[in-house]
């Protein structure tokens, strides 16, 4: 049996990415017409659009630009040993924040319901920043430490 796939393998791969398209777009179909049929008034149909549209633009224009130039900052002003850590921290915090944004400031919380968004999520958010930096500060100490040698017998 080789390696390599043959061209019988790469025409059933195909045939599963096509069904899978066809699948994803029979889904997205599904949604609009939903969508279509059941937001009747245009507030609700910006709402949507909003809820939709927005998190890609911020995502494409302001996020994934501000990660670029973290990138290269850290790449250039970070020593090597500790790049690797700076890095997953970064993310790890990026992805922490963002999941915990909406909470932290309180979006959707409303006076006349106290059980909702009850929780001191700014604290939360700090405690588990500080876990992370501090699981970075232990792994960029770990690589920095010098491995002990072994002895030849």
């Amino acid at each position: 049996m080789s390696a390599r796939p043959g061209k019988n393998d790469l025409s059933m791969i195909m045939k599963v990415r096509i069904g899978v398209g066809v699948v994803g777009a029979i889904g997205i179909g599904y949604g609009l017409f939903l969508a279509l049929t059941t937001l009747r008034r245009w507030p609700d149909v910006i709402a949507t659009a909003l809820w939709f549209g927005l998190p890609p633009l911020v995502s494409d224009l302001v996020l994934i630009p501000v990660i670029g130039l973290l990138g290269l900052t850290v790449g250039t002003r970070v020593r090597p040993a500790w790049r690797a850590p700076v890095i997953m921290g970064l993310i790890i915090s990026g992805a922490l924040v963002a999941i915990a944004w909406p909470f932290v400031a309180g979006i959707g919380r409303r006076p006349d319901n106290p059980s909702l968004l009850d929780r001191p999520y700014l604290l939360g958010t700090v405690i588990f920043l500080v876990l992370i930096w501090a699981g970075v500060a232990i792994w960029g100490l770990l690589r920095r430490a010098p491995v002990p040698k072994r002895r030849e017998p």
